[in-house]
């Protein structure tokens, strides 16, 4: 990269760009999961307590 960057400093930004969009995108998509994971975990916690309130009327 330092070789692009001297020759080409624009070329070595575009490059830097993309791969810190890249990153950006992978951690946006792990805080998705992540996010999903934890409602479907209070979801999941939510419905078992209405159940067991159900079954005990």
């Amino acid at each position: 990269m330092a070789k692009v960057g001297e020759s080409d400093p624009e070329r070595l930004a575009m490059l830097l760009s993309r791969l810190l969009g890249q990153e950006k995108e992978k951690q946006r998509l792990a805080q998705d999961d992540f996010d999903r994971m934890v409602w479907d975990i209070v979801h999941k916690d939510e419905t078992s307590d209405t159940d067991e309130s159900a079954e005990n009327n």
